[in-house]
């Protein structure tokens, strides 16, 4: 992920302008931009999913059982800064949302370890394995291309 804090050219609200990228299988090094709401002087809901959002990034990237409550499991899922959630690797669902003028790729749902999808995209027989959050590996020098659509 690459990403900063931005304000709205049409509002108060400011949020984090995403970039993902797809690691493996038939999309591989495709991008994905997303938006994470950070606030919004008209509804703490933007805010409230925000959260949840980088929560659940956390979880899945570290993975860390959304019910988990303990204190080192607490303590893994906190950040000093949003520069902490770059080249973070999650499992997500992404969609082709073809509402308005172009359709485009989003990510419909991040998949943490209770989630039944989680063990079967990190099992070795898929070519998938657990990421060591320790461990960081540097991305390779390739060209990455363009939001391409359709993922099917």
């Amino acid at each position: 992920m690459d990403m900063l804090a931005t304000k709205s050219k049409s509002s108060n609200s400011v949020y984090l302008a995403c970039e993902f990228v797809v690691l493996g299988g038939q999309y591989d090094k495709r991008k994905i931009w997303s938006n994470i709401g950070l606030y919004s002087e008209n509804s703490t809901k933007y805010a409230d999913i925000g959260r949840a959002t980088i929560k659940a990034i956390l979880n899945s990237s570290k993975h860390l059982d959304p019910q988990d409550k303990s204190e080192q499991a607490e303590s893994n899922r906190v950040i000093k800064d949003f520069g902490d959630l770059n080249d973070l690797e999650f499992v997500a669902e992404i969609s082709v949302n073809d509402k308005g003028t172009a359709p485009k790729n989003e990510i419909k749902i991040i998949i943490t370890p209770d989630h039944a999808k989680y063990n079967e995209y990190m099992q070795p027989a898929n070519g998938r394995y657990k990421i060591e959050s320790s461990t960081k590996k540097a991305m390779p020098e390739v060209e990455l291309r363009d939001d391409e659509i359709p993922f099917s």
